[in-house]
Parts: C-alpha cells; sequence; structure tokens
C-alpha cells in the first residue's frame, strides 16, 4: 500500500464454497470460478462507487480533508482469497483422485493453476476509474479466514472453534516491501474470546 492509501473495500471469495458447487475440475475453471469472480468484481465496483461519488467520504472526511493522512488516489480495492486448501482437495475427490494439497505434487500442482487462472480473471476485470494507484485494477490478498468460515482454511479451525479475532492496525514507513515495522503485540483474555491487537508504528 502506498503511503496514505488503503483499500476500499477487502471482499472475500471462498474456493471451498466455489468447489462444492462444481461437477469437476474443468467445470470449476472454466465456469465456477469465472462467474464467482465477475460476480464478487462487480459487487466490489458498487462499493466502491458508493463511497466515492454517494458518500463523499474523500470530500468530507477531516482525515483527508485536515489532516492530510489520507488520499483517494492511494487506494484500491482488494480481492481477498481464501479456502485454496480445501477447494483444491473437493475437486481432486470429485476426479476420484486422494491427493492433497501440500502433500502431493498433483494437488499443488492444481493450487497453482486455480491462482494463475484467477490472477488472470481478477486483473482482466477493469474496476472503477479510483485504483489508479494499482493500475485500474483489483489485488489479490491472500486471506486465513474469519471465526465465521467453518470447514474453511484448516489453520485456523482449532482457534475458529474459540472465536479467535485478530485486529491488526499498520502506519507504514514508506511504500517498499521492505518497510521495517516494530510491532508491540497486547493479549486480551476474556470469557470465551481471545483478541490479538499488534501494533505497529515507524521506527
Amino acid at each position: 500500500m502506498a503511503i496514505g492509501g488503503g483499500a476500499y473495500t477487502l471482499s472475500r471469495i471462498v474456493l471451498k464454497r466455489a468447489a462444492d458447487h462444481a461437477k469437476n475440475i474443468d467445470h470449476f475453471l472454466k465456469e465456477v470460478l469465472p462467474l464467482a469472480v465477475q460476480t464478487l468484481a462487480e459487487f466490489m465496483d458498487a462499493k466502491i462507487k458508493f463511497l466515492v461519488e454517494e458518500s463523499h467520504f474523500f470530500k468530507s472526511s477531516f482525515l483527508v480533508e485536515e489532516g492530510g493522512f489520507l488520499s483517494q488516489e492511494n487506494f484500491t480495492g482488494m480481492f481477498g482469497v481464501v479456502g485454496l486448501h480445501e477447494a483444491v482437495d473437493i475437486l481432486l475427490q470429485k476426479e476420484g483422485k486422494s491427493e492433497r494439497y501440500g502433500v502431493d505434487t498433483e494437488a499443488d500442482s492444481l493450487g497453482h493453476t486455480i491462482m494463475q487462472t484467477l490472477e488472470t480473471l481478477v486483473h482482466a476485470h477493469k474496476s472503477p476509474p479510483y485504483c489508479s494507484i494499482s493500475g485500474g485494477h483489483f489485488v489479490l490478498h491472500a486471506q486465513v479466514g474469519i471465526d465465521s468460515d467453518i470447514g474453511i482454511s484448516r489453520v485456523l479451525e482449532s482457534l475458529s472453534a474459540k472465536r479467535f479475532h485478530c485486529t491488526i492496525i499498520f502506519v507504514m514507513q514508506d511504500n517498499s516491501i521492505r518497510t521495517s515495522l516494530l510491532a508491540q503485540v497486547i493479549f486480551f483474555r476474556l470469557i470465551l474470546r481471545t483478541y490479538v491487537i499488534p501494533i505497529a508504528y515507524w521506527i
């Protein structure tokens, strides 16, 4: 993200659910995934147009007008992706195969194919004229799932069962990927909930 920028929206495609609706791998890649990407992209378009053209956030917020902390030209849409592991396993099962993502070469190869196809589809979508910082396209964003994602993103299944919540605040020092951040992590343990709040600030 550029300094003073951010995401108009971070909407997610849950690949596991898309795979559930596919007949097989070919059907998933040629019909289900393109339709899902188009539907989500159009939804994101509408959210962004509302934010910019109707709510007038960037004309009325003090963060823009007085503080100069935010600049609309540095914002874009983030296309979240979750559930690749499960999608690969489901699709291979529908082909009568037992290979598993992260274990077998064929499964890993399918995962790469899905992501390459997804990247092509997302990049082909021309977003509203408010995402110039990313070349007029949405950017992919890897997601790990949320507490209501049951049976998705296994890495967090045990945490989801305990209602794990995470809020992250980043203040970026510059635009480079190698940005140096110092984080303080504060743990609040409440009944049935654990909140983890990493706060990163300039150094």
